[in-house]
C-alpha cells in the first residue's frame, strides 16, 4: 500500500490517509456527530438531566462555640439543609443539538452517514482541500452495506474521505 500525497494546497501537502481524522475528526469547533461547526459561545443548561453535569454543595455544617477565654464550650448548627446545584457550561452543536459535539455512541444508517458527507466535504474545502463529494457520498453507501465494516462509522468516514481527495485530483 503506498502513501501517495495530493498537493492541492500550494502550503503544504494533503496526506488522503489522514485528512478525515486531521482537518474534521480532530478539529474542537467540529460537531463529531453532525459534522458542522460548533459555536464559539457557551450557554448554560437550565437542568442537569438525571444528575449530570451538576455539582451539588450543600450549605449547612457546625461551627465550634468558644467562650472569652478561648476555651471550647460546643457546637451550634450553621447555615441551612438544602441542595445549591452548579450546572457547567456545555457547548451545544446548533445544527444537532451534541452536547460539547461528542460522536453518538450508537451506529448511524447508511441514509445518516450520506447526508453526513456534505458537512465533512465542507471543512475539507473550509481547509483548502478539494474533495469529490459524489465519490464520498457513493463510498459511504458501498462500505455501509458491507457486513465487514457496516458498524464501524468513523473508519468508513476515513475511508470515504482518503477516496474522495484522491478523486478530486482527477477530476
Amino acid at each position: 500500500m503506498s502513501l501517495t500525497q495530493n498537493t492541492q494546497s500550494a502550503d503544504r501537502p494533503v496526506r488522503p490517509d489522514r485528512a478525515f481524522e486531521r482537518y474534521v475528526w480532530q478539529q474542537p469547533g467540529v460537531c463529531n456527530t453532525c459534522f458542522h461547526r460548533i459555536k464559539r459561545d457557551h450557554r448554560r443548561i437550565a437542568n442537569g438531566v438525571a444528575g449530570h453535569d451538576v455539582h451539588v454543595h450543600d450549605q449547612f455544617g457546625e461551627v465550634t462555640v468558644r467562650d472569652e477565654t478561648g476555651r471550647v464550650t460546643g457546637t451550634e448548627p450553621v447555615g441551612e439543609h438544602g441542595v445549591n446545584r452548579t450546572y457547567e457550561a456545555r457547548t451545544v452543536c446548533d445544527y444537532c443539538g451534541s452536547i460539547a459535539g461528542r460522536a453518538p455512541d450508537e451506529t448511524r444508517s447508511r441514509l445518516q452517514m450520506v447526508r453526513r458527507a456534505a458537512a465533512i466535504a465542507d471543512r475539507l474545502e473550509e481547509d483548502g482541500i478539494r474533495v469529490s463529494r459524489k465519490a464520498m457520498r457513493r463510498t459511504i453507501w458501498s462500505l455501509k452495506s458491507d457486513e465487514r465494516i457496516q458498524g464501524k462509522d468513523r473508519e468508513i468516514f476515513e475511508r470515504a474521505v482518503k477516496l474522495a481527495v484522491k478523486h478530486a485530483g482527477r477530476h
